[in-house]
């Protein structure tokens, strides 16, 4: 009774609850009906047919009862008097099942049988004048239990109305099928296990009524899902109406000429296990069906999975796919470059490694960056240019866009995050606008010293370098000038330099007019051996 369907929305399960509203309707009429036949004194209205026995009075008022908490249970949004109605109804039919069955048991008289209306012997026939049978006493007990656990948070408790319910089922068709087959006057037991036509169809109402009414919790559930179990076992439902078909067939014969009573036994078994292995054939088609859909079915979500794994691939971005938490659910080897499992911006660790701004200049928050406004319902395309710092250190621009991702109900499940390395992209036009910048200024700075500093801080400044600068080079007087340095955080070394001093290998080599690019004095081999003497107490 565990298993549930609460995976399907709640447009799906509203067909349910109005199936369950119509037969507690049907019910309530077949109840109000009884009770208008005897009221009006009508045979027809209370027996349906002179050789059946007549629904009592309180029978009918129970039902129609029963059946006002059957409607009412289906109400989505009860108010407090909607749910204190309903269970005093409940209470009220429980009461009377249960004081009407211990009149049957200690063969006492409470007064109810006779309340509302008089009925003689004779128009009760095979039935106690006034008093519902056994059988109803027993149901309506169950169907008050059922009612009242109905919407216990409780498993075990909301078991307790599942199995009351099914209780209410046994004893219908019991007292029903024994008065169905045909009832020997001459048993003692006839006056006890007697029960209307109405009554049952009624009865059966009800209980379909209250498993309906919660379609997605208990033993309902296992036959409206969708698995096979669920599939299989609704197959086999019919095979009750055969079983019942059989029984009738067995009792019309076993009293015939042609045939043994030790015979029509005999015949109904093998019947019976005739039936078993049609429902065991069955069963096993359906199964082996079932399971090569779901072979093939596995099989084109695989093929699928590798397609769109491969179709990632291709992609010139970083992509991913991420639940409502933020945890990538798939994404391809780009953006495993730059993000872990989840977002980074709900990953303090990872968050460290990202940067963003805003249009003025201010540093952005991780509230703020692409993928947390997603998962808040924003589309952030065509995205923000964010930082990123790698584990060596290098910085790299990329553009990160992000949308939420909508289930079928147009609520965020997750979201789309798309990562593009757009650093060389960022670093040429960086150095177009440095270009741009220098040629300015060679345009309008006409003192050579004034222009040099210029531009040796515009370029010290776009490569985050601490010092830039330009020298004048005197090789007759052995001197290199440097008439001003840009100096971030460090000391300025502008003034005039022996160029003896200096390395003999870079300073031949530059005399030669190449381009010489030392990235550490102290460790480079052309100017390892001087590095103690001139390059270390200038900051080189």
């Amino acid at each position: 009774m565990s298993d549930t369907i609460s995976h399907y929305r709640e447009q799906q399960l509203v067909p349910y609850r109005a199936i369950s509203t119509v037969l507690a309707v049907l019910s309530f009429c077949i109840g109000g009906a009884a009770l208008l036949g005897w009221i009006l004194d009508n045979e027809y209205l209370k027996r349906i047919h002179p050789s059946l026995v007549t629904i009592k009075a309180n029978t009918a008022v129970c039902l129609m009862l029963v059946a006002v908490s059957c409607v009412l249970i289906n109400d989505r949004s009860p108010s407090q008097f909607n749910t204190l109605i309903r269970r005093s109804f409940a209470a009220i039919v429980a009461l009377v099942g249960i004081i009407t069955l211990s009149e049957h048991v200690f063969g006492w008289n409470s007064g109810l049988d006779q309340l509302l209306f008089h009925e003689s012997i004779q128009e009760a026939g095979l039935s106690f004048p006034g008093r519902m049978g056994v059988a109803a006493s027993l149901n309506f007990f169950f169907l008050g239990i059922a009612l009242w656990f109905l919407d216990a948070k409780s498993r075990r408790w909301f078991s307790v109305s599942n199995v009351a319910v099914i209780l209410v089922v046994t004893v219908t068709l019991l007292v029903f099928l024994y008065y169905f087959y045909g009832i020997e006057r001459v048993e003692r037991i006839a006056q006890y296990f007697t029960i209307a036509l109405h009554t049952v169809i009624a009865f059966v109402s009800l209980c379909v009524s209250i498993l309906l009414a919660r379609p997605e919790r208990g033993m309902i559930a296992t036959l409206l899902g969708s698995s096979p179990g669920a599939v299989v076992a609704r197959r086999m439902l019919p095979a009750f109406l055969v079983v019942i078909l059989l029984g009738w067939i067995r009792t019309l014969t076993r009293n015939s000429e042609w045939f043994s009573q030790n015979f029509t036994t005999a015949a109904f078994v093998v019947a019976v296990l005739l039936l078993l292995a049609v429902l065991i054939w069955l069963t096993g088609l359906s199964l082996n069906r079932t399971d090569r859909e779901r072979r093939a079915a596995e099989f084109a979500l695989r093929d699928s999975e590798a397609r769109l794994a491969a179709l990632l691939e291709q992609l010139p971005v970083g992509i991913g796919l991420t639940d409502r938490e933020g945890r990538f659910l798939i994404r391809n080897s780009l953006l495993n470059n730059f993000v872990g499992d989840r977002l980074s911006s709900l990953d303090p660790v990872a968050a460290a490694r990202w940067r963003a701004w805003d249009d003025e200049g201010r540093l952005l928050d991780p509230t703020e960056w692409p993928s947390a406004r997603a998962l808040r319902g924003e589309s952030v395309s065509p995205g923000c240019e964010m930082l990123y710092i790698a584990a060596d250190g290098k910085q790299i621009w990329t553009r990160v866009l992000s949308v939420p991702f909508r289930d079928e109900a147009d609520e965020v499940s997750g979201v789309i995050v798309v990562v593009q390395d757009i650093d060389e992209q960022r670093r040429a036009e960086n150095r177009l606008d440095v270009l741009v910048r220098v040629s300015e200024l060679i345009r309008t700075i006409h003192d050579p010293y004034e222009l040099s500093y210029a531009v040796a801080e515009t370029l010290g400044s776009h490569l985050q370098v601490q010092r830039c600068l330009f020298n004048e080079t005197d090789v007759e007087r052995d001197l290199e000038i440097v008439h001003r340095d840009y100096a971030d955080g460090t000391e300025s070394v502008a003034g005039e330099h022996r160029i003896s001093e200096y390395s003999s290998i870079t300073t031949a080599e530059m005399k030669l007019g190449n381009t010489v690019v030392n990235n550490d004095s102290k460790t480079d081999p052309r100017t390892a051996a001087d590095f103690d003497r001139v390059y270390a107490p200038n900051g080189e």
